[in-house]
């Protein structure tokens, strides 16, 4: 299985899912009721796809 580089879309979306994960468990952002470690979890799950599938 081959890896390739997720697009900047992806890229995108996985630093700002993250961001927000540090956010939230900083405390800044207390509205989000998802815990901090499933919002880096699904952060780093949508970059793992982004690199597994070509062009996605």
């Amino acid at each position: 299985m081959a890896l390739s580089a997720p697009t900047v879309i992806v890229f995108i979306i996985s630093v700002v899912i993250a961001a927000l994960a540090m956010l939230a468990a900083t405390g800044v952002l207390v509205i989000i009721p998802i815990p901090s470690i499933s919002l880096m979890g699904l952060a780093y799950v949508v970059l793992v796809i982004g690199c597994l599938f070509k062009g996605f």
